[in-house]
Order: C-alpha cells, then structure tokens, then sequence
C-alpha cells in the first residue's frame, strides 16, 4: 500500500474537500485518514501564517504554525480498504501483462 510506504499524515486541500465519496474513496486506497484544514482558504491563510512570521509577530516559524491546525474528516473503511487492494493488485497484474517486454 502506497501510505505503508510513506508513512505520512494525509492533508487535503481544494476542491476534493467539496466530494465526500472522493475522500472516501482517497482515505480506502491509502489506507490512512485525511485530514482537512480547519479553515476553508488554507493557502490564503498560509500566506496571513508566513506574513504574520515576516512582520516579527512570530519568532519563528515553528510558532506561526501554531495558527494553522487540521481536523480529522475521514477514516478509512476495513472492508473497503482491502477491495481496493485487490483491485489494484489485479491492476497491477494485467499492466505488467500488458507492457512486459
């Protein structure tokens, strides 16, 4: 599973945010929880983030991140989590028959 490999917390950000059955979705083939920000203009408000840093209200940049969080929006399913597996699994099988030199 790719989120196996990188072992990283999921952010989401744009336009997904709008779909929960895309974040359901995204949060079973990873296999990890996503999190979402929790304001909706999150590039507006890492540019307010890095400004606020920029302008000495913060003395670094560690603690002008204290500003920015993120809440937890979906966890991956059990079930579903291992359907996606095989189907990509079959996927893979079938692209390797495909391109195999």
């Amino acid at each position: 599973m790719l989120a196996d490999v990188l072992r990283l917390d999921l952010v989401v950000t744009g336009g997904i945010l709008k779909s929960p059955v895309w974040l359901e979705i995204v949060a079973n083939c990873l296999g990890k929880p996503l999190w979402r920000p929790a304001v909706d203009e999150s590039a507006a408000w890492g540019g307010v983030v890095l400004g606020l840093k920029a302008i000495g209200a913060y003395p670094d940049l560690a603690a002008a991140l204290s500003l920015a969080s993120a809440v937890r929006t979906v966890e991956p399913v059990p079930a579903k989590e291992a359907a996606y597996e095989r189907i990509m699994s079959e996927c893979d099988r079938l692209y390797s028959r495909l391109y195999a030199d």
